[in-house]
């Protein structure tokens, strides 16, 4: 036997065709666990979870089951997004009915009911991700370049 470089926990291999069997039982394991990381992630944004603005990327993977790093692997290699820039736009979006929806609730309520705890920073990020503020959106019913 002979320690194979393909594995870093210093498992002894009898060839390289064995590397590539753990190669091959290690994707299929990411597979796996990437699916299991979705499923999770379709639950959390259908229980509106993503509203929570007091937790943590650490208090999250806990929640799905997964650690930190398999969170960000599969942001990183499933979603091609990271994962606060995907949360943001998800709580854009639910603001973005909000506003629609319940037009007598105040803007800065309404940023807070999307998840975002800090006014400057939901303008800020609703500006970039929408082309208009919320009060355009609004007034317009959705329509920012319609005129009022």
């Amino acid at each position: 036997f002979r320690t194979d470089p393909c594995f870093s926990g210093g498992r002894a291999f009898r060839s390289t065709g064995d590397c590539r069997i753990y190669s091959v039982v290690a994707g299929d394991l990411w597979d796996f666990q990437a699916k299991r990381i979705e499923k999770s992630l379709e639950i959390w944004v259908k229980e509106k979870r993503y509203r929570e603005y007091d937790k943590s990327r650490e208090d999250i993977a806990k929640e799905l089951r997964t650690s930190k790093e398999s969170l960000h692997m599969y942001f990183t290699t499933v979603k091609k997004i990271d994962f606060r820039t995907w949360r943001t736009e998800l709580r854009i979006e639910e603001a973005k009915k909000l506003l629609l929806e319940d037009k007598t609730t105040s803007i800065n309520i309404i940023g807070e009911m999307a998840g975002f705890s800090d006014r400057a920073n939901f303008y800020r990020q609703f500006v970039k991700i929408v082309g208009c503020s919320p009060k355009e959106w609004r007034e317009n019913n959705g329509n920012p370049d319609s005129a009022s």
